[in-house]
């Protein structure tokens, strides 16, 4: 209920035109900038081979369902 979006704008029309982007170009620039300051956490091997295994055993899971 308290959740605040980081693109919500509760502005006027004509306060937000003036300062701020459409909110598509808003919301394109934001995520080009989580992935540019995206750092891939620390992980140990086992940990990394483990996950890959994961993610491969999944994916081949995925595409073999019928639809």
């Amino acid at each position: 209920a308290f959740y605040k979006a980081e693109l919500a704008n509760n502005q006027t029309y004509e306060q937000w035109s003036d300062r701020w982007q459409w909110q598509h170009q808003a919301a394109n620039a934001r995520w080009k900038q989580l992935l540019a300051d995206y750092q891939r956490p620390a992980m140990g091997s086992s940990n990394l081979t483990a996950l890959d295994d994961f993610v491969a055993s999944r994916r081949a899971e995925i595409n073999h369902k019928p639809r």
